[in-house]
């Protein structure tokens, strides 16, 4: 697969006059974006940052802002995993920002996601738990099951670390029912697991 996406950037690349906004310009920012996800999944980040970031000058250079904010989104990601949490929030709140700037539901549902997780992480709960009860509004509205179903799964996660096991078990069962309605086994799984962990806060252990 890289060496498909290489060999079309290539081309891409060597056909289209710089500044052109031509199909052309959006195979090179899309072939760049696919690098960048293939090199994160191989763990090289620094590659990633790098097909992330050409990725976002294609992007603008063409006009692409549903483009342009998937790659800040991606950008944020690629910085977190690299360490660098003041890049990666800067970047999710840009993406954010655009997609609520365009309209774009989905994108605005992911950003709001990744912030929610960010700032769970920094340990900024009460921040995160703001993120992600947008994210599941949101989502329920456009119909984003999986992104429903992760929030609340995190929305359960972040209750349980707060200590309120009760309703990081009310949580978690929401995202249960969603993620099998939706079929979807592996949030299936997750949200199992935090239930678990839930009632074992309460101390339900049969059911645990």
């Amino acid at each position: 697969a890289r060496e498909q996406l290489e060999q079309a950037l290539h081309l891409a690349h060597s056909h289209r006059q710089p500044g052109e906004k031509s199909a052309l310009g959006n195979i090179e920012a899309h072939s760049h974006r696919n690098l960048g996800i293939i090199s994160a999944l191989q763990s090289d980040h620094e590659s990633s940052k790098q097909h992330f970031a050409q990725s976002l000058d294609l992007f603008r250079e063409v006009n692409d802002r549903r483009g342009e904010g998937g790659a800040l989104n991606n950008l944020g990601i690629i910085h977190k995993d690299l360490g660098d949490f003041a890049a990666a929030y800067t970047y999710y709140q840009a993406s954010l920002q655009l997609c609520r700037e365009i309209g774009d539901r989905w994108g605005e549902s992911v950003a709001l996601n990744n912030l929610g997780a960010f700032d769970m992480n920094q340990g900024q709960l009460a921040t995160a738990r703001v993120a992600y009860e947008q994210a599941v509004a949101l989502c329920q509205q456009i119909g984003n099951s999986y992104g429903e179903t992760l929030s609340l799964s995190c929305l359960g996660v972040l209750h349980h670390q707060m200590g309120d096991q009760a309703r990081s078990e009310a949580y978690c069962r929401q995202s249960l029912l969603r993620a099998l309605s939706s079929g979807a086994r592996a949030e299936s799984g997750f949200a199992l697991t935090i239930l678990g962990h839930a009632l074992t806060g309460q101390q339900e252990w049969v059911e645990a």
